[in-house]
């Protein structure tokens, strides 16, 4: 939870720094697409991070996680959607993670299509390598088998005990 705390964290961060300097364009925000397109992306990401932070620094320090329903009233209907909470807050982090990275790439397209196919291209190959390591970590990690002698592959110390 701490890794998602910094990922939601830093890419708040990223986006007001990006917003407060966007307020310095001016004219150039109203003709430019990428621009308004950046700033649309941050007006959902910001929020959408700032709840993701305040739920995970909850769930730390209450180390549980909530069971209770998120009502989502919908115009028109009678009775609002319920959702479970987890479920609700999957939806919110993955709006603010995707509005965030879409907000970012949209800045990077105003500078061109090559800066902007650029820093597209660099972030999926690196996200792509960081969830390899992070499977590869978890499986590292991951309790032995039942029946297993509890020795990875060429412990010999393991082996010399049960002579």
């Amino acid at each position: 939870m701490q890794r998602l705390r910094l990922l939601y964290s830093s890419l708040a961060g990223v986006g007001l720094v990006i917003v407060t300097q966007l307020l310095q364009v001016g004219d150039e925000l109203d003709h430019s697409g990428w621009l308004r397109a950046s700033t649309i992306c941050f007006a959902i990401a910001i929020p959408a991070l700032a709840a993701s932070i305040y739920v995970l620094t909850i769930e730390v320090e209450q180390d549980h996680h909530p069971a209770w329903k998120v009502s989502l009233p919908i115009p028109g209907r009678d009775k609002p959607i319920e959702w479970p909470f987890g479920i609700a807050m999957l939806v919110v982090s993955r709006l603010g993670l995707l509005s965030g990275f879409a907000g970012i790439a949209a800045m990077f397209f105003y500078f061109g299509g090559l800066v902007g196919g650029l820093f597209f291209a660099v972030s999926v190959v690196t996200f792509q390598v960081a969830q390899a390591h992070e499977r590869r970590r978890h499986n590292q990690e991951a309790p032995p088998s039942e029946g297993s002698d509890n020795r990875l592959e060429g412990d010999d110390a393991g082996a010399d005990a049960g002579r």
